[in-house]
């Protein structure tokens, strides 16, 4: 359900950490299936990201009547965002990492 392992590992009743590394290490059916997990875990931090940038900016009613942003609600939007955009790059780095241009060095 995307969360993380160390919420998985912290839930009554399931493998501590270091249980879980050493399946990893010893069972293949295992790791494919932690592979899966964490590939299903990204797609649902991006479908965070969505969430986020889509949402309906809340409004307040200042002293003179004016509607507004609440205060600090756009910053807090974009660093939400930003963590699960950084997250996502390091998790599934040729799907979500940053694109790097080409160059050629020397002369054609």
């Amino acid at each position: 359900m995307g969360q993380s392992l160390r919420a998985i590992c912290g839930d009554r009743g399931m493998p501590d950490r270091a249980t879980v590394n050493r399946w990893l290490e010893t069972h293949r059916e295992f790791q494919r299936e932690y592979v899966f997990a964490r590939e299903f875990q990204a797609e649902q931090i991006a479908d965070q990201v969505l969430e986020i940038v889509d949402a309906e900016p809340p409004m307040v009613v200042d002293a003179y009547g004016n509607k507004r942003f609440r205060p600090g609600w756009l910053a807090r939007q974009k660093l939400r965002a930003y963590a699960r955009m950084w997250m996502l790059g390091r998790m599934l780095p040729r799907k979500y990492g940053r694109r790097q241009s080409a160059r050629r060095s020397g002369i054609d």
